[in-house]
C-alpha cells in the first residue's frame, strides 16, 4: 500500500512538473488536470493539500484553513466524489482544485444552495482574471 501510494505521489509530481498552460490558473494546479488524472492518482494529492493545511496551520498561519479547506466528515475518497462532482460542469475547469476543496467543504459545512452559487461564480470570476493577465 505504501509502495503503491509513493509511486503514485511520484507520478503525480511528474505530472505537475509538465503541465500545461490550460492545467494551471494562476500557478495552481486546476480542473483540466484534476479531470486528467487517474482515480489512484487523486488521493495523495487531496492528501497533501490536506496535509499543507495542516502544516500551515501548524507553523502559525493567519487563515483558519481547517474551516475553509477541510470538509469534516468526508472521508478522502468521498472528497475526490465531491471535486469530482464539482469539476463535473465544464465551466468550472479553470477552477483551481483548492478552490473545489473550499466548494466541498463549504457545502459539506451547509451552505445553502444560493451561497455555492456565488461562492463558485466568485470562482469562475477569478480563475478568468488569472488566465487573462497571463
Amino acid at each position: 500500500m505504501r509502495r503503491k501510494l509513493t509511486r503514485t505521489l511520484i507520478l503525480n509530481l511528474f505530472l505537475l512538473s509538465v503541465l500545461s498552460a490550460q492545467q494551471s490558473t494562476g500557478g495552481f494546479m486546476n480542473g483540466r488536470l484534476w479531470s486528467t488524472l487517474p482515480d489512484d492518482g487523486k488521493k495523495p494529492l487531496v492528501l497533501g493539500l490536506l496535509n499543507g493545511v495542516v502544516y500551515s496551520l501548524s507553523k502559525g498561519c493567519n487563515i483558519d484553513g481547517r474551516k475553509t479547506l477541510m470538509p469534516t466528515g468526508l472521508a478522502p475518497d468521498e472528497v475526490i466524489r465531491a471535486v469530482d462532482d464539482f469539476f463535473s460542469d465544464p465551466t468550472n475547469a479553470n477552477i483551481p482544485i483548492v478552490n473545489a476543496l473550499e466548494w466541498v467543504t463549504a457545502k459539506t459545512a451547509g451552505a445553502s444552495k444560493a451561497e455555492l452559487e456565488q461562492t463558485v461564480a466568485r470562482f469562475r470570476r477569478a480563475a478568468a482574471s488569472a488566465l487573462q493577465t497571463k
